[in-house]
């Protein structure tokens, strides 16, 4: 899924997050919206 391709080695996410830690981030809020692919009942 999404969040394996993200985190993957080559993932954009962990490249955003190793970039962040370089910068000196040491603390960081992940907010994730519309988890739900299906309609609700």
């Amino acid at each position: 899924g999404g969040f394996e391709a993200g985190i993957s080695k080559d993932g954009q996410t962990r490249e955003h997050a190793l970039l962040a830690f370089t910068l000196g981030v040491k603390q960081m809020i992940c907010c994730c919206n519309k988890m739900d692919a299906t309609t609700p009942k």
